[in-house]
């Protein structure tokens, strides 16, 4: 497999994965004919809501690849396959961010926090997408030989 196959698969799987959450946030828009109304929800769902976005684009990512370098160090080597799983976990961690501002539309949450979860889904969603210089990267990184 070389590393062009290895994006193209990754990028269709971002976008498989990120479109349900686009489809269900633009099918709100359009249907929903009420002006957005905050702070209907109680503080704890907002709580829960800025905690669980934060948890899914930043903390568990970074834990997810503490634990793939540390089972690299262990094993001393890479396979392309485990490499390819640990690449979509990453993805989907950061991506399950984005069906929070949906959520969070729906469960009318006040406008700061709201606004935050939709930088934390703009920030799971970019970061994460597989760009050529990213997956070259983490290729480098994680010494994977099969990659060309």
């Amino acid at each position: 497999m070389t590393c062009h196959e290895l994006i193209i698969g990754l990028r269709k799987f971002y976008w498989i994965s990120l479109s349900p959450a686009l489809m269900f946030l633009g099918l709100l828009f359009l249907v929903v004919e009420t002006p957005f109304d905050p702070g209907r929800a109680s503080r704890l769902v907002t709580v829960i809501f800025l905690i669980a976005g934060g948890m899914l684009a930043i903390a568990v990512p970074v834990w997810q690849r503490i634990l793939f370098s540390r089972n690299i160090t262990q094993n001393n080597s890479v396979d392309i396959v485990s490499f390819v799983r640990f690449q979509k976990r990453l993805m989907v961690s950061g991506l399950l961010t984005a069906y929070l501002v949906p959520l969070g539309f729906v469960c009318n949450i006040s406008q700061v926090p709201f606004f935050w979860i939709i930088i934390l889904a703009l920030y799971g969603t970019y970061y994460y997408y597989p760009s050529q210089k990213r997956i070259r990267m983490d290729c480098r990184i994680f010494r994977i030989p099969e990659i060309k």
